[in-house]
């Protein structure tokens, strides 16, 4: 980061008009990325998700890349349980971003702009734009091939800079480093793990770590190796209910703070339990909303069940909640459910969907 020293009299700012003797001012270029997604034959198109390719700022690749998603809803007879569809950004990399989203008709004016910001650490897919189908027939928005065009803008944080007065002899520490080169030496850390000093053995796999990463990152392992227990006596960690390609997981989480797109997608839910039992609240929150944003008629009950196992998740549980309210049918209809009822028959949840059934049936009435 940048610091300019200047005189009271050359303040740059036109809104900022500082009184005070010693004063800074912390700002940053604004970058933006234009992206264009057409979708050909768009209400001809079957499949339950589909995305775009990625993309990046091709000046500055280290800033990361995107990539949209076009989702629909679907029963298990392939049938719409919505007439909506829904447009979603993912990112490669961990850099927070604001993306402005809309769809460009026939004279490529922006219809139905919506702007989102996405936190760092997010790392499920972020819906960004919900459109109703008679809505896009209505307007008149598909071109004449039938395909819908899609635009957004990318804004992120570029080079960062502190203008302070010149009487400020205190100016706050300035990174030597990006936060994505950190990154980058943390992972290679957990990479080769030289000078590790604690072995995990689960279910048969050794991975190797270092105490003192592990004890920032969790009070479980904090408390484990702040008191002579057995493991911080031996330098061994013996773990029976996590799976190993699980953990590799979470240790790269703790190491680095990233994880992939693939792997919250094929492991979201075992990795939600993981970091509630090692109590990684980081972890926890993307979890949980990447598990929200990918809520269906045939995971519903799964995860208002695991909602109900980990504490605190209360936005998973409303949702799940919410989902069952709007599509009960669809939901009984599934594997999911009959899965639900045979494996646990006797579980609280039941009380709270025959209420919801109930209060649906006399408001039918």
């Amino acid at each position: 980061m940048k610091r300019t020293i200047v005189k009271s009299s050359e303040i740059p700012f036109a809104v900022f008009r500082p009184t005070a003797e010693n004063w800074c001012v912390s700002k940053c270029d604004v970058e933006k990325v234009p992206f264009e997604w057409n979708i050909q034959q768009f209400f001809l198109i079957e499949d339950q998700v589909t995305k775009s390719v990625e993309f990046q700022d091709k000046k500055r690749p280290y800033a990361g890349k995107w990539c949209l998603t076009l989702q629909r809803t679907y029963d298990c007879d392939r049938r719409p349980t919505t007439n909506e569809v829904f447009f979603s950004i993912s990112r490669y990399q961990d850099k927070c971003f604001k993306v402005k989203m809309a769809i460009l008709n026939k004279k490529r004016e922006m219809i139905w702009p919506q702007e989102v910001f996405v936190p760092k650490h997010c790392y499920s897919k972020c819906e960004v734009l919900r459109v109703k189908k008679e809505l896009i027939l209505s307007n008149d928005v598909l071109l004449t091939d039938g395909s819908l065009t899609i635009c957004c803008e990318i804004e992120y944080a570029g080079k960062e800079e502190i203008v302070s007065a010149a009487a400020d002899k205190c100016i706050r520490p300035v990174p030597l480093f990006p936060q994505s080169t950190i990154s980058d030496q943390q992972e290679r850390l957990f990479e080769d793990m030289q000078f590790s000093d604690v072995t995990l053995n689960v279910h048969g796999r050794q991975f190797q770590a270092h105490k003192c990463i592990l004890a920032s990152s969790s009070k479980v392992f904090e408390a484990m190796f702040n008191h002579p227990t057995k493991e911080n006596i031996t330098n061994q960690v013996v773990i029976e209910d996590i799976q190993p390609e699980v953990f590799s997981e979470l240790l790269r989480f703790i190491y680095s703070g990233r994880l992939t797109l693939a792997t919250m997608e094929t492991m979201a839910v075992r990795l939600f339990a993981a970091a509630d039992k090692y109590l990684l609240d980081q972890l926890k929150s993307a979890c949980e909303s990447h598990l929200r944003s990918q809520m269906s008629a045939e995971n519903c009950m799964e995860l208002l069940l695991l909602s109900d196992q980990i504490h605190p998740a209360d936005d998973l549980k409303q949702s799940a909640v919410d989902f069952f309210r709007r599509y009960p049918r669809e939901v009984m209809a599934t594997d999911g459910w009959k899965k639900a009822k045979h494996e646990h028959p006797n579980h609280s949840i039941w009380v709270l969907v025959v209420d919801i059934l109930e209060n649906l049936f006399l408001s039918s009435v």
